[in-house]
């Protein structure tokens, strides 16, 4: 059970919002309120208001990102989205659980218990959810100013990744215990906290796995500010991205350290890889389903190869497929639609690890389709823009787009997409492409008309 502090955190939060607005300007205001609600409000703890959805650290980050926007800094929210594509995708997605109501009114048989049909009170709570959920990704549109603001956004992501590292330090040392410390509770399994001999860390986030994938995020993107922010102290940008490395190697997650190579491997090949390459690997992602049903997933390969690397993540990859398997049949009969909440898409001794597969079995595939269109397809379509000229101003912006791609993959096994902190980064990230390849396309058309005339002229 969460102690006093726990809720108290939360309700304070909002507060604590408007000295950050105050202090400093809204990208970074919105990047310490919503990324560090995420890295320092207590996991697994809710306040659960009459007739709203419950708020937990992630909604409660963004709301009080909203009330900071719009009273301290006065700024115009795009609430559905700037470009016609997001505002598709925004709406589509918060009037899913609407008309998933209607598909979902008989109790369904988890193999256990019956869990019963949706009320239209229970759609009307989760229209809200789901607008709260992608609420930080339209701040994220909402506060980003000039393209030249994306230096401002690694520069965050690496500065948090520092402080966050001092946390996960003394985890790994002592083992998961500051969320009890603080908090008066662990938020998940310990024994999944156990690995290679040692401790994965915690902290605030709720599982070693998540805190993985932050540090591989921000490991990505200090290589990234060392190599081609041009700083006047190089050595110490390496230093900083060395020590981030190291920390994540200390988080004993394979997975996330794959992933980082993998990261390493898109961006050195990037100027060789032809747009059409990424949208194909898109739209591989939103076959997966499909490719699982019909047995085209290397399941067995893909655990002869976990088993190399320690027992543990044989049998937790090999868990994960199990369950992967299991619900892929039991969401065959609504895959257009999805079971909808309250458990119901998951069976009695299932669990639901990769984001996909919640978000396929819940609201089905057009739904599935759909959020993963709105995360990684604005950044995509930027990437068509320059994709040929990677000067190094861009260099900037395709690590932000591949950061992205690979987060959209890791989504296959782990859920982190379910956070906050990524939908503000993918917002960010998705106006920032847009600015950017807006000043390149009419920097290129301005550069043509020149030549033009020089020609004209001899």
């Amino acid at each position: 059970m969460p102690n006093s502090f726990a809720y108290i955190a939360l309700l304070a939060w909002p507060l604590l919002a408007l000295l950050f607005y105050r202090r400093f300007d809204a990208l970074t205001a919105s990047f310490i309120t919503i990324v560090g609600g995420y890295m320092f409000l207590p996991a697994a703890t809710v306040i659960d208001p009459p007739l709203l959805p419950a708020m937990g650290k992630d909604q409660i980050a963004g709301v009080s990102a909203l009330i900071g926007c719009l009273f301290i800094k006065r700024l115009q929210i795009h609430y559905f989205g700037r470009t016609n594509l997001q505002k598709f995708l925004i709406l589509f997605l918060t009037a899913i659980p609407f008309i998933n109501m209607f598909f979902n009114t008989e109790p369904v048989f988890d193999g256990e218990k019956f869990n019963p049909g949706l009320t239209p009170y229970d759609s009307i709570a989760s229209v809200i959810a789901q607008y709260l959920f992608l609420l930080p990704y339209i701040i994220g549109i909402s506060v980003v100013s000039s393209s030249k603001d994306v230096t401002k956004l690694i520069n965050l992501l690496v500065s948090a990744g520092l402080i966050y590292s001092i946390f996960a330090l003394v985890e790994i040392r002592l083992s998961p215990q500051l969320h009890t410390w603080i908090y008066g509770f662990f938020p998940h399994s310990f024994a999944q906290q156990v690995r290679m001999g040692g401790f994965r860390p915690v902290v605030f986030m709720g599982h070693g796995l998540l805190v993985a994938m932050f540090f591989m995020c921000c490991a990505s993107l200090a290589f990234i500010k060392a190599r081609y922010m041009r700083s006047s102290r190089p050595t110490l940008d390496y230093s900083v991205f060395a020590f981030i490395t190291v920390v994540l190697l200390l988080c004993k997650t394979v997975s996330a350290f794959i992933w980082l190579l993998v990261f390493f491997a898109i961006f050195f090949i990037a100027r060789y890889i032809s747009t059409k390459v990424f949208w194909a690997l898109f739209f591989v992602f939103l076959a997966y389903p499909l490719l699982s049903i019909v047995g085209f997933i290397p399941y067995e390969s893909i655990l002869e190869i976990a088993s190399s690397f320690s027992e543990d993540k044989y049998g937790s990859l090999k868990l994960r497929f199990m369950n992967e398997i299991q619900l892929l049949a039991h969401t065959q009969e609504k895959w257009f639609i999805g079971w909808g909440g309250w458990n119901r898409n998951r069976l009695h001794d299932s669990v639901t690890d990769g984001y996909w597969i919640i978000a396929y079995s819940k609201y089905g595939f057009f739904y599935f389709a759909a959020i993963f269109s709105l995360f990684v397809a604005p950044a995509l379509n930027g990437f068509t823009s320059f994709s040929n000229s990677l000067t190094l101003n861009l260099k900037l912006f395709i690590s932000l787009i591949i950061l992205s791609v690979v987060v959209m993959f890791d989504q296959l096994i782990n859920s982190s997409l379910g956070h906050s902190w990524l939908w503000l980064i993918a917002g960010l990230t998705a106006e920032l492409i847009r600015k950017q390849s807006f000043e390149y396309n009419r920097n290129r058309y301005q550069q043509d008309c020149k030549t033009s005339k020089l020609g004209e002229g001899a």
